[in-house]
């Protein structure tokens, strides 16, 4: 045989070769589903963290806001920060 007929066997059998296998990284039903849920899982996950610094961010807020802090106001000052009382077993040594 020629070497142009060699050269065009080969690729016509890799191409069908090829054609009749299934890639490696393709995904089943069964994959599909669990990569859906996993990522339904995720974006719950995600919103309930997002809700939570929500809901911290708007209680510091309404604190600030209860001890004189006005957000639309001209004051340029803040209220001063709460000070953090000792732990149960902590006592302060004065």
């Amino acid at each position: 045989m020629k070497p142009m007929t060699n050269a065009v066997l080969m690729f016509a059998a890799l191409a069908v070769a090829s054609a009749l296998t299934t890639p490696v990284f393709a995904q089943g039903p069964a994959s599909a589903t669990s990569a859906a849920s996993s990522v339904k899982d995720l974006k719950a996950q995600k919103r309930a963290e997002r809700k939570a610094r929500r809901a911290k961010k708007n209680a510091e807020l309404k604190e600030l806001e209860e001890r004189g802090y006005q957000p639309g106001g001209s004051r340029i000052d803040a209220p001063q920060p709460v000070p953090q009382m000792p732990a149960s077993g902590q006592t302060s040594a004065k």
